[in-house]
Formats: C-alpha cells, structure tokens, sequence
C-alpha cells in the first residue's frame, strides 16, 4: 500500500460513492491499518469517515463492529506474511488481506461493504485464491467488481487493483 496520503483518482472516487449510494446510502467508514505516519494511506471523499486499526489483526472485528453502524471500505494491508514455516503449503496465506477477508463477517442483513485489494485475488485461478474467493461466499454475496488502475496515490498507475461490493450471503445464517 501507499506510504504517504493523496487523493484517490477523481472518476475512482465517484465510483466508489456511487457504489455505496446503491448499496447502503449513508456515510461511508474507511478502515485500513496507520501508515507509519499515523496518517491515511489515501484521503477518502470528504463525507466519508476513517478508522484506523494500529495492527492488520484487529481489522476483522473492527470491520463487524463497523458494518453495525453503516457501509466500511475496508483496504487491508496487501503486504505479504513474513514466513511461518511451521505451517503447511495448504494452510499458508501468502498476503495478510487473505486472513483479514477469511475473518470478516456481516454484523447484521444490512450490512455492506467494499473491499479494495489487488485484483489477483479475483483474476487469478491459483489455489490460494479460489479457495479464499470460497471461503468469502460463505459469509458474503459478491456483487459487483470493478478493475482499475492508477487510482491510488504512491501505487505505480500500471497496477491492477480492484473495489469488490459485498452484502452478507445466503449461507451466512444470519437471514
């Protein structure tokens, strides 16, 4: 992710508002990590809040209890793990936005959120990835994506990164 705060690309922003006024009208909440500025990786359009979490491990809960009080973007850190050996190859999730997304759940029928991560984990047909795209079905409907690039400050405007709209699933038992 960014090491310094701009603002997102002009038509990048008015997707994403669009996309929450369709999803959940209300004010939007960005949840990510603290740079190590303390400052936001990207600034959000001006109607919208943020919440930083000061470890990637407290985005999950942070999300559900969040979700409870209107739509969050959640932008995960997209940094890999550093090695844990101990673990087989099947258990192993490369990025830290595989286990943050494993751990999100809806706090409620009403609750929506986007989540920008690198568009590999949509695009690619990896093992890792099709498995995390399952194991996010379970707890959430995916209902749009969209692939751009050039959107967010500090990132080269060749990468591929990609908003995905999600709205809690059929199977998450809690309809």
């Amino acid at each position: 992710m960014p090491e310094r705060n701009g603002s997102l690309s002009l038509s990048f922003e008015r997707l994403l508002m669009m996309g929450f006024d369709r999803l959940a009208p209300g004010p939007v909440t960005v949840l990510t990590t603290s740079s190590e500025e303390g400052q936001p990786l990207f600034d959000p359009p001006s109607s919208w809040h943020t919440a930083q979490e000061p470890s990637w491990q407290d985005l999950s809960s942070s999300a559900t209890r969040l979700l409870g009080q209107g739509p969050v973007l959640l932008v995960p850190p997209w940094q890999r793990h550093r090695g844990d050996r101990s673990r087989t190859r099947r258990e192993v999730s490369f990025y830290v936005y595989d286990d943050v997304l494993r751990a999100c759940r809806p706090a409620d029928t009403s609750s929506a959120m986007a989540v920008l991560t690198p568009a590999e984990l949509w695009l690619s047909d990896s093992p890792r990835a099709a498995e995390l795209r399952k194991t996010l079905a379970e707890h959430w409907d995916i209902l749009a994506v969209i692939y751009s690039t050039g959107v967010i400050p500090e990132i080269h405007p060749t990468y591929l990164v990609e908003p995905c709209s999600c709205r809690p699933g059929r199977n998450t038992g809690r309809r």
